[in-house]
């Protein structure tokens, strides 16, 4: 039975090429996003799946309280893992995971900074599953001096050799042994580093690692199999609290919060879902799980629209198939026969179509992973999930396009039929305009949304941040060269070309450490705020050309700048609410000072967030950046000029430089990526729409030939015949617009109330996407109107 449908469905669409071209476009169009969709869905659902012990590992988060807003965090203390391990029973085992910053490897002639170094406990390889290549995981990380790297990192040093028992040396200082190879970390993982080595070793890079009053490091844990997630979460909650109650010197207004009853309340985030649903700050987002479903409704957007031409082109030929119906029935076929034999002839088209679909993805498979940063190739395509998946769609489709089609044509009744009661068309144009509307109503709203994306990306790109990102250039100081930063600074003043020089502990625009715990004098007691902190050199407001509203910069001829003297920003000025906050009394961070003055605004984060309050001091020996203003003009004749001077001073360090604002073009680049998403979205979403209104209006003139020829005898133009022809097909047109429009405003408006700073919606914005989707659709129906318009009325009346 199933060959004589197939048979029937080949035959048909042999017979109907034309349509049928136009329906195994679309639907190629359509599976194709869907496939390549898959693809990148399944690859985000899949991180950090391939650990043994993933699904009892997590990670350990908190939610802080500031009068009544919660701030979301990542990070915990130092000791929080060992204390995790000691006094809960229910975890197996815990590790610290903390960023050991960006480390100059030394080996023979061969130096390179490196950025993939995290500081671990032995714990860290049992939990994880990472393969060895060399080494015993078990005592890989048991010596204080020992390191473990990445296949790729050990043979970027040691090529062929073998490295274990090599000596690297670290930031001039430290010497290594390798005693481990792991294999290179998949990128399907949030856990990713190239370089392990021993905890203890943050005490040489001068940081505390025994103190419970700040949360500065990633920490991971591993529980019993069947235990209580909320019962452990209470838990390290109350070890928190306990251990900062016997260390209330760390953070005395937390212990003062917990006294009333006001908890720092942690929670554990599982390994899986960190890369998906991880967040941070005060508002409470889904994550990027979110954007998985915005992408996926919008491929099953383009491929409906494919299937809507199917339903549209099929119906439409209701006639031409209407005798088929007929006769077929008056020889005993039932309705369930004709109805297999239209979802068999919509199932082939689907096949038929897949196979052009595999054939376009193999062609753009490249492309589409650089796009999106993926490793996929054509071994990708025989995973068992994607067969599957794809076998699914292609299923689907088939079904979904030929359903209406099929119960619409079966139902025929063949008396009628013989007796000429069905008109091409006749039946179901109700229905087809309908679809018409829908398809280009899917249309329009990724049109829009696409606009408004790439608007609100822009906005991001090019809003006044308040300094001069121009001209100015970042260069990391490691290791021993933060002690040289006078006497470069100095070398670099020598020439013209540098205008300024100072320096900074954080980068400019993601100052990421904050605190409570400010007093002034007249604070409100009740009142908590989480301040960002930062520590800066002198010249830090001239170099970044930050405007003061009152008060003074730091200067070197007052002596208490490098001890007692805070800058704030306009915003913590404003929540100390009074007339002028300078020579007011300051104390933060364990520092009593004054403020000396009050800086304009800036954006020291991400323009998506709104400017939160910011108090910075003098404290050079904190310096982690110099910060360098070049004169405008030659740049790169004054990066060399910087790099020659640097050479000059600290020869054991390579120059490392950054542009200030490429910096943060890259920071909106996930937005930039996502608007061209869209942009190629919204492109075949309207070409396969067009498809379908194409198919329609050649079939609309094929149906209207004699109307036409007796149109042009009794004098019409070929312009008053387009006009007549298109008018129908564009108030469809018009009629989607007037849909699409509100709804995607209370769909992008919703959007863009996740940043703090946004465009606004206008008029352009939806008088643009309709022009252009009337423009599309009328040069679309136009060509065969003008076709029709002009054909000879001879011939379509000879006969008559």
């Amino acid at each position: 039975m199933i060959g004589n449908y197939l048979k029937i469905a080949l035959r048909n669409i042999k017979r109907h090429k034309g349509y049928s071209f136009i329906n195994i476009a679309g639907l190629a169009i359509g599976i194709t996003c869907c496939l390549l969709i898959m693809l990148w869905v399944m690859d985000e659902l899949s991180y950090d799946r391939f650990h043994e012990n993933k699904d009892t590992i997590f990670r350990v988060e908190q939610d802080q309280n500031y009068s009544g807003s919660v701030y979301h965090v990542n990070v915990t203390p130092y000791p929080m893992a060992e204390g995790l391990i000691a006094e809960i029973p229910e975890v197996r085992n815990a590790t610290p995971y903390p960023y050991v910053g960006t480390l100059l490897l030394r080996y023979g002639e061969k130096a390179f900074f490196e950025s993939g170094s995290r500081a671990v406990t032995p714990a860290f390889l049992e939990m994880f599953t990472y393969p060895f290549i060399r080494g015993d995981k078990t005592t890989a990380l048991a010596n204080p001096y020992s390191m473990v790297i990445t296949e790729e990192l050990a043979e970027k040093y040691f090529g062929d050799s073998d490295p274990m028992g090599q000596v690297i040396t670290v930031n001039n200082q430290f010497d290594f042994t390798v005693t481990g190879v792991i294999k290179n970390i998949p990128r399907n993982s949030v856990v990713r580093f190239s370089i392990l080595v021993p905890f203890e070793f943050m005490k040489d890079m001068g940081r505390t690692i025994d103190q419970w009053g700040w949360n500065s490091i990633v920490t991971y844990v591993q529980l019993h199999e069947k235990v209580v997630i909320e019962e452990v979460n209470e838990k390290i909650t109350d070890l928190r609290f306990n251990k900062t109650v016997d260390n209330w010197e760390d953070s005395q207004e937390e212990l003062e919060q917990y006294k009333k009853g006001v908890k720092t309340q942690f929670m554990l985030m599982p390994l899986v879902d960190i890369h998906l649903h991880a967040y941070w700050g005060y508002s409470h987002s889904m994550g990027d799980i979110l954007y998985i479903y915005i992408i996926s409704a919008i491929a099953i957007f383009v491929l409906l629209i494919a299937c809507i031409n199917f339903m549209n082109l099929s119906t439409a030929r209701s006639a031409n198939r209407a005798k088929e119906v007929g006769l077929r029935k008056v020889v005993g076929a039932m309705k369930s026969n004709l109805v297999g034999q239209f979802y068999g002839e919509s199932i082939l088209l689907a096949f038929i179509s897949l196979f052009l679909s595999l054939l376009i993805i193999a062609l753009i498979l490249p492309s589409f992973s650089t796009f999106v940063d993926k490793e996929f190739s054509l071994k990708t395509l025989l995973h068992w999930r994607f067969l599957l998946g794809m076998l699914s769609v292609t299923l689907l489709t088939g079904i979904a396009s030929g359903s209406y089609p099929a119960l619409f044509l079966s139902a025929f009744q063949p008396v009628k039929i013989l007796r000429g009661g069905i008109s091409a068309g006749s039946k179901g144009s109700l229905f087809r305009r309908v679809l018409v509307v829908v398809q280009f109503t899917l249309s329009l709203l990724l049109i829009i949304g696409t606009i408004v994306i790439y608007s609100q990306t822009k906005f991001m790109k090019s809003k006044e941040l308040g300094f001069d990102k121009e001209h100015l250039i970042f260069v990391p100081l490691r290791g021993d060269t933060k002690q040289s930063f006078e006497v470069l600074k100095q070398e670099m003043l020598k020439d013209q070309k540098v205008v300024s020089v100072s320096g900074t502990n954080f980068y400019p625009t993601n100052i990421g450490s904050n605190s409570s715990g400010a007093e002034w004098d007249g604070k409100d007691p009740e009142l908590r705020v989480l301040i960002s902190i930062g520590s800066v050199g002198f010249d830090y407001i001239e170099t970044m050309k930050i405007d003061l509203v009152e008060g003074r910069s730091f200067s070197k001829e007052f002596g208490t700048d490098t001890s007692s003297a805070f800058l704030v920003n306009e915003e913590l000025a404003k929540i100390m609410g009074k007339p002028s906050v300078v020579n007011e009394r300051f104390s933060f961070v364990g520092k009593e000072g004054t403020i000396i003055g009050v800086m304009k605004n800036y954006h020291f984060q991400s323009v998506e967030s709104n400017i939160e309050p910011l108090a910075i001091n003098v404290r050079p020996e904190n310096n982690n950046y110099m910060l360098i203003r070049l004169q405008a003009g030659d740049q790169p004749a004054a990066v060399e000029y910087v790099k020659s001077a640097w050479e000059k001073i600290v020869p054991n360090y390579p120059f490392d430089h950054e542009f200030v604002d490429q910096r943060i073009e890259r920071m909106y680049s996930d937005w930039e990526d996502l608007s061209t998403l869209l942009k190629y979205f919204a492109f075949l979403a309207i070409l396969i729409a067009c498809l379908g209104l194409f198919g329609l209006a050649s079939f609309t003139a094929e149906q209207r030939t004699k109307e036409i020829g007796v149109r042009k005898v009794l004098g019409a133009s070929v312009h008053s015949i387009v006009m007549l022809m298109s008018k129908e097909f564009t108030k469809w047109v018009l009629v989607a617009n007037i849909i699409a429009c509100p709804i995607s405003y209370f769909v992008m408006n919703n959007w863009l109330q996740s940043f703090a700073y946004r465009i606004n919606i206008g008029i352009e914005t939806f008088i643009l996407s309709a022009a252009v989707a009337l423009l599309i659709a009328l040069l679309t129906v136009s060509y065969q109107a003008f076709k029709a318009a002009r054909s000879n009325p001879v011939e379509a009346l000879k006969y008559e």
